[in-house]
C-alpha cells in the first residue's frame, strides 16, 4: 500500500501527523489544541486568543493557500518520487478543481500573484505596526502564515522575494524575523 493512501485514523490522510502517549493527532489546529493543553508550561503559541488565532487560519486557507497552491502546484507535482504518486496527485486535485487540468490550473501566473499579493495585503498592514501578527511575540498566526509562504519558498524562492514581498514592507521584515523558524537548524 502506498504511504500516501496511508492514514493512522479512519481520517483522510493528512500532514502534519503526531503521535503522542499512543494516540494519533492529525490537522495543524486539532494539533496545536492538544499540544497547548498537553503542554501547559511551553511556550504558548494560541495564548488566549483561540478564536482570532482560527479566523486568521481560515482566513489564510481561502485566500493565501489556494493562489500560493496554484503557483507550486506543477512544481510539487514534479517533486513526487514516483509516477504512481504523480497519478495519484494529479487525479485527486484535478478532481478538487472540477476537471481543469494541473497545467491549466497552473496557468494565469499573472492572476494567481495578484490574488496572492491582495490576500497579503492586510496582513502587511498589521506588520507595518507589529512585530508579529499577534503582537509582540511569535503566534500561531505567525506560524500559520510561515508555513504557507515557506512553500513558496522552498518552490519558487525568487518570486517570492521578488515578487510577492516586495512593495510589502512589514510582509518582508516579518519574514525576516521568522527565519529562525524557518530555515534548517
Amino acid at each position: 500500500m502506498s504511504a500516501w493512501a496511508y492514514s493512522k485514523t479512519d481520517k483522510k490522510p493528512t500532514v502534519p501527523v503526531i503521535i503522542h502517549d499512543g494516540k494519533v493527532i492529525q490537522d495543524s489546529w486539532t494539533i496545536i489544541q492538544y499540544l497547548e493543553k498537553a503542554f501547559p508550561e511551553k511556550p504558548r503559541l494560541l495564548g488566549d486568543n483561540i478564536g482570532l488565532h482560527r479566523l486568521f487560519l481560515d482566513y489564510c486557507e481561502q485566500h493565501v493557500m489556494i493562489p500560493l497552491f496554484l503557483l507550486c502546484i506543477l512544481d510539487i507535482y514534479s517533486r513526487f518520487p514516483d509516477q504512481a504518486i504523480q497519478n495519484w496527485f494529479r487525479e485527486r486535485i484535478e478532481k478538487q478543481l472540477g476537471g481543469i487540468t494541473l497545467e491549466n490550473a497552473a496557468q494565469d501566473v499573472t492572476r494567481h500573484i495578484a490574488e496572492l499579493k491582495s490576500a497579503l495585503q492586510p496582513i502587511d498592514g498589521v506588520l507595518q505596526d507589529n512585530e508579529y501578527i499577534t503582537g509582540p511575540q511569535v503566534g500561531y498566526a505567525d506560524v500559520v502564515l510561515a508555513s504557507f509562504l515557506y512553500t513558496l519558498q522552498v518552490f519558487q524562492k525568487e518570486r517570492l522575494e521578488n515578487e510577492i514581498l516586495d512593495n510589502m514592507g512589514g510582509l518582508a521584515a516579518w519574514w525576516k524575523r521568522m527565519k529562525p523558524y524557518t530555515e534548517k537548524q
